[in-house]
């Protein structure tokens, strides 16, 4: 959860654009991703996640190439979308994550920006 204080204490530096995505499974459904670290993401869907906390997405990370990420559900904001962290992240996956957030905005995409934060703990 979010402090109080307006704070930002997660551990990864995340970009602040949207990216297109699929949620894969037996029916792949388009969502937006948002918020984007290499340690999860916000996931923009009208659908819930599915019933099982754990499943794939792909992520089209415009030039930095497209990526697939093991995931699971962190928290569910109703009719919104829902949190997810990455569980298991290939190292070709991580590095393009890594590029599009040191980039600060999705590429061929204008007037975004990176939120760079301190951890702590």
């Amino acid at each position: 959860t979010e402090p109080d204080d307006g704070r930002d204490r997660r551990r990864h530096p995340r970009i602040d654009g949207a990216f297109n995505g699929e949620r894969l499974g037996l029916m792949d459904t388009p969502v937006q991703i948002q918020n984007l670290s290499v340690g999860g993401c916000f996931v923009t869907s009208y659908y819930p996640p599915p019933s099982d906390p754990h499943f794939e997405l792909r992520i089209d990370l415009d030039t930095h190439g497209v990526v697939v990420v093991d995931v699971q559900t962190a928290y569910v904001s109703p009719e919104v979308g829902y949190g997810v962290s990455f569980v298991m992240v290939t190292e070709t996956a991580r590095s393009r994550i890594e590029a599009a957030v040191e980039a600060g905005k999705p590429a061929s995409r204008q007037g975004r920006h990176l939120a760079r934060h301190t951890p702590t703990g």
